[in-house]
């Protein structure tokens, strides 16, 4: 049977913490938003994941790249990104099992009631942040955008921290194949990956989306002054929150997840610790290889 709504997130296993904290602001915030949390990852700990279905239903994905090739990506989108970031193509998949899909990015923090993102007002099945800067943006410089003239490379940049996708999508197995196709096509010129290989095949597929305001749902706290009417605080780029943003909203969720007994996050560990998990993962990939 279809649920209604899943939030979904996804990220690695480094970054549990931080996903822990995400269920907990979302239950604090928005309890009757969603059936279930989604998270795709790549290793999250089984006692981990036990945790934080205490505090919410939450569906837990191995996430397996579908790039072979990882190398064929600009060097800048393999020193700041993980593979875990094509995982949001796996959204359009999974409204096969959900009326309504809404991702959100794990370094966030949600502060007001996010009801109205599913509710689609019978058009444009999707509903996504707007980003500042336009199209051609999210390209290096190696790019020729003049072999594809049937863009248009000035209009505004999607921003993929936030969007929600209605299962009334036409063709959305469609949609994910052509994502999958076109990032392995262009991987050596994207920057921002995902957002930019999206906004291409929703332009092929002549997909309209309702654009959420950028400065009411990603907001960095230090803009709060001059975005009084926010949601959502975001942390994108560098600092997060976990690792040189005190907020103490964001702070008393992870002291909460802590005393759950929950994993403490990686950018917070001694160096002492970061030895052992650094051993630990070598022989839990030792070990996985040889099966």
């Amino acid at each position: 049977m279809t649920k209604k709504t899943a939030i979904v997130t996804g990220g690695t296993a480094k970054d549990a913490a931080a996903m822990a904290v995400l269920a907990l602001n979302i239950k604090e915030t928005n309890p009757n938003l969603t059936d279930e949390m989604v998270i795709f990852h790549d290793g999250i700990s089984k006692k981990d994941q036990q945790l934080m279905q205490k505090i919410m239903p939450c569906r837990f994905i191995f996430y397996k790249s579908p790039f072979e090739k990882p190398e064929n990506f600009d060097k800048n989108v393999l020193e700041y990104f993980s593979p875990m970031v094509f995982c949001k193509y796996e959204c359009f998949k999974l409204l096969n099992e959900y009326e309504t899909v809404i991702w959100t990015d794990y370094d966030v923090l949600i502060c007001k009631d996010l009801s109205n993102l599913t509710d689609f007002g019978g058009k444009n099945y999707i509903k996504m942040c707007q980003g500042p800067d336009n199209f051609r943006f999210q390209f290096n410089d190696k790019f020729d955008q003049t072999k594809y003239p049937q863009y248009n490379w000035n209009e505004p940049n999607i921003h993929m921290n936030l969007f929600a996708l209605s299962d009334k999508i036409q063709n959305a197995e469609k949609i994910y194949s052509e994502c999958i196709r076109l990032t392995n096509e262009l991987a050596p010129f994207i920057l921002c990956p995902e957002q930019a290989i999206l906004q291409m095949v929703m332009a092929d597929e002549k997909l309209s989306y309702t654009p959420l305001a950028f400065n009411i749902y990603s907001v960095r706290p230090c803009d709060i002054p001059s975005c009084p009417d926010y949601k959502i605080l975001h942390t994108f780029a560098q600092p997060k929150f976990w690792n040189g943003i005190n907020h103490e909203k964001w702070e008393n969720y992870y002291t909460q997840w802590r005393k759950m007994g929950g994993c403490k996050h990686l950018d917070r560990f001694t160096p002492f610790e970061r030895k052992i998990y650094r051993l630990k993962k070598k022989i839990r990939k030792i070990f996985s290889s040889n099966k």
